[in-house]
């Protein structure tokens, strides 16, 4: 392992587990030994930097470490060393800078002049997201195919952010401008006439396509936009790709730009190939190899395998952190919050990594489907979900004399390639859409253990839970000790909590010699609906004092912050408007509001009555400005949610 400076030790040594080590993240850090915990955050600060708090934040202090905003000169007057005038090239400089209008979120104060219930549409707002798209299975692969095989790609943030180009100081608006793919910005475009049948493929070349069978490129719900809409310079630039002349009607675009991102990729591409390769996955295995090495990697070495997961939560907390939303604190929308005084509070950066993300993917996809006939069934960010006869991504990615498909996947560990993310049976994919009446269920989120959900007779329900799950994330937060994470701790727990295993056995609906055997670590992976099942049972019941006390401070002083990204209706008694808006809400819910919806859920609501009590606290507080308009308005409903969180 690397020597560390005086200063990274000491930051080191004042990190506390509990509170910096997020079981999200760093797995079962928090619990282990001294000596095992130093070893494991040492591999980590060595090779990516010492952890400033939790991962996201880590992330972005590499961004601002390797790219200083101030830089030292020589003084010609006393010979010394001080402060250059202007910022340090190449980085954001000092001084936070506003954002585009169009790239603004919901909320920011460059846009509360807006009234109050004006929602913007793509051509008012920059919608650059990762894909969640699903399509039902046609007859040949329903009948005709065995399986369904995902593929998920490596470090794809990553992978998107490296060699892009990005602004490094503020927006120019243009009026009718030239789209030019160097220059970073967001345009405002109209790409419905791009048609996905007939895509050029190659220089003079075109591919036929089955459209119906793709997702859009420039949408994350894969639907084909319908007049002009805001995109970021990668997707304009894949339209121009495919063969499709665009005309862009306005633009802000940053003459001051640079590849603030390259040193950044490099040093956490390092780290996770270093680390990989320790754990026996290299870089240079062949494709069935590879396949080979990264099964059951994670038990070579598993404090290792952690340092893995935290290289790459620092990927995506890091870019994630470049749109940090308000974190309560009494916000109001229209507000500045705090992340906005900083000068790495870039949501055009991060939307333009996202959209080269989902179109680097797009690209594979299409390639793909040009050289074999084959079309994704579902995409969930970077896992790709295909109709296939055989149980491995071998059976059907496309080799020749051992060498990939040019411009398609390929099987590695590298940033951008792909590795297996599960196989499951056509009959069990069919079946669940069945099961919920979901024709368009996105498989790719549950391909890689199967488990959707288990009811167990009505009393547990898994995945489904939105609300509920999320006041329970939220008061979690508040914990000051780490819940235990093996199932053998978290069992021993259990048994301590119910006073027996019997108990334990009947909660779990498992059988008592079972849980001494989890007791007893005879046992230590239960199948995943189990581990969710006792995980939920553990933190259901972990540090009641800090919960109890962290609902009653939102129930009585502090509220509850509401960030839903939905489509929210609602009506009024002439019928004003009932149609169904995609919204993305961020709102400071009142004392009484928290109090109201932790005191149903502690008796047992389900989840319709949770969302029933959250409509109706956005309707009076958001909606009707807390009395002060819209009177009339009777309902406000929630049909689509696509996410879902609350903070204390």
């Amino acid at each position: 392992m690397a020597t560390l400076d005086a200063e990274s030790r000491g930051r080191l040594r004042r990190i506390r587990p509990s509170s910096a080590l997020d079981s999200r993240h760093w797995g079962d850090a928090a619990q282990l030994p001294p000596a095992d915990l130093a070893r494991l955050l040492g591999v980590y600060a060595a090779r990516v930097m010492t952890p400033r708090g939790s991962t996201a934040v880590t992330g972005l202090e590499l961004m601002t470490a390797l790219h200083p905003p101030t830089y030292a000169v020589r003084d010609e007057a006393t010979g010394g060393f001080r402060r250059a005038d202007g910022k340090n090239p190449g980085s954001l400089g000092e001084n936070p800078v506003d954002c585009a209008p169009c790239e603004a979120p919901d909320g920011h104060p460059l846009l509360k002049d807006l009234p109050r219930f004006h929602v913007r549409g793509p051509a008012e707002k920059l919608f650059e997201e990762t894909y969640d798209w699903a399509r039902p299975l046609t007859d040949e692969e329903a009948t005709r195919r065995r399986n369904l095989v995902g593929i998920d790609v490596n470090m794809a943030f990553a992978a998107g952010a490296n060699g892009l180009v990005v602004g490094l100081g503020a927006p120019t608006q243009v009026k009718a401008p030239v789209f030019d793919a160097k220059l970073p910005g967001s345009w405002l475009v109209d790409l419905s006439h791009v048609d996905l049948s007939r895509v050029k493929a190659g220089k003079d070349k075109w591919a036929e396509l089955d459209a119906s069978l793709l997702p859009s490129p420039f949408t994350p719900k894969g639907e084909r936009p319908v007049g002009p809409a805001w995109y970021a310079t990668p997707t304009v630039a894949y339209a121009v790709e495919l063969g499709y002349e665009v005309r862009p009607i306005e633009a802000w675009v940053r003459y001051d730009n640079g590849r603030y991102l390259d040193g950044w990729y490099n040093r956490l591409r390092d780290a996770y190939l270093v680390t990989m390769a320790d754990l026996g996955v290299d870089a240079d295995l062949s494709p069935a190899d590879f396949l080979a090495a990264m099964d059951g990697y994670k038990e070579r070495d598993p404090q290792l395998a952690i340092v893995v997961s935290a290289i790459k939560a620092t990927v995506k907390g890091g870019l994630g952190k470049l749109r940090e939303r308000p974190r309560g604190e009494g916000w109001r929308p229209g507000e500045p919050w705090r992340a906005l005084s900083r000068p790495t509070w870039r949501p055009d950066i991060r939307a333009a990594v996202i959209s080269r993300t989902r179109i680097n993917l797009h690209r594979k996809i299409v390639k793909h489907a040009a050289f074999t006939g084959q079309y994704p069934v579902a995409i969930l960010s970077d896992c790709v979900v295909y109709a296939v006869d055989g149980e491995s991504p071998l059976d059907f990615l496309p080799y020749r004399e051992g060498k990939p498909l040019p411009g398609g996947f390929k099987l590695g560990v590298n940033p951008g390639l792909v590795k297996w993310e599960g196989t499951q049976s056509v009959v069990w994919g069919e079946g669940v859409r069945d099961q919920f009446d979901a024709p368009e269920l996105n498989l790719a989120r549950y391909i890689k253990d199967g488990t959707v959900t288990d009811v167990d007779n009505g009393e547990w329900e898994r995945a489904m839970s939105l609300f509920g799950d999320g006041l329970d994330a939220a008061v979690q937060k508040a914990f000051t000790r780490p819940a235990p994470k093996s199932a053998g701790a978290q069992m021993r727990y259990l048994v301590k909590q119910l006073k027996g295993t019997k108990a334990v056995a009947e909660l779990l609906h498992v059988s008592q010699r079972t849980v001494e055997r989890y007791v007893k670590d005879q046992f230590k992976k239960p199948r995943p609906d189990l581990a969710a099942r006792i995980e939920h049972e553990v933190k259901k019941r972990w540090q009641p004092q800090i919960r109890a006390k962290a609902r009653q401070r939102a129930a009585t002083t502090g509220g509850i912050v509401i960030d839903v990204y939905a489509r929210l209706g609602y009506t009024a008694p002439i019928g004003s408007t009932d149609q169904d808006r995609v919204r993305h809400l961020t709102v400071a819910l009142p004392p009484r509001y928290a109090a109201r919806l932790f005191d149903a859920q502690e008796a047992g609501a389900s989840e319709r009555e949770l969302k029933e009590i959250a409509a109706e606290a956005l309707k009076e507080v958001y909606f009707q400005d807390n009395g002060r308009r819209a009177g009339q308005l009777e309902e406000v409903r929630f049909t689509d949610i696509v996410n879902l969180e609350f903070e204390l």
